[in-house]
């Protein structure tokens, strides 16, 4: 197996795991802790299409963020399927990548904050299993959770396998 399939199968379980079991990021609102996680996205997506004016946007603008967030969610699945396309991926890296630098980049202020917005439709103040999923874990020194490095490496591993040519059989 070339170099180009291996970091696809690496990137894509790394954005897996992330992505579904380990918190983005943690907000404080209204006195109670929030999380995000990808699975909670996977709630929000049909109560964006049924009020997609909840969120104070015009409808099209909801319409197509719920279609960035479907994408984002079902990247790791792309990301597996770069093993046979170089194209695959590099399109399965794109929402990951793009998300983390949102995440990560929000905590220093400017133009990043009103996105947040939109990526908050991943928040939730229930956990589906205490301590276990989502798993909280913050690196001394930093100001977000694990997870949120996760999607970012994956991505990024996802967008290294995208450039590597993939062996043809002769």
């Amino acid at each position: 197996m070339g170099a180009g399939k291996t970091f696809s199968i690496i990137a894509g379980i790394i954005s897996l795991i992330s992505m579904f079991f380990l918190t983005w990021y943690v907000k404080l609102e209204d006195g109670v802790l929030k999380l995000a996680y990808g699975i909670v996205g996977f709630r929000s997506i049909p109560h964006m299409f049924v009020y997609p004016g909840l969120y104070g946007t015009p409808y099209w603008v909801t319409y197509i963020f719920a279609g960035l967030f479907i994408w984002l969610l079902i990247s790791p699945f792309i990301q597996f399927g770069g093993v046979k396309h170089q194209f695959i991926s590099i399109l399965g890296a794109t929402m990951p990548i793009l998300i983390a630098t949102i995440i990560l980049l929000s905590g220093f202020g400017g133009p990043i904050p009103p996105l947040m917005s939109y990526v908050d439709a991943f928040l939730e103040s229930e956990v589906l299993i205490p301590g276990i999923i989502p798993l909280t874990y913050e690196i001394p020194g930093t100001f977000y959770p694990i997870g949120v490095y996760g999607v970012l490496t994956g991505g990024v591993l996802s967008l290294i396998a995208g450039f590597i040519p993939r062996k043809k059989k002769e």
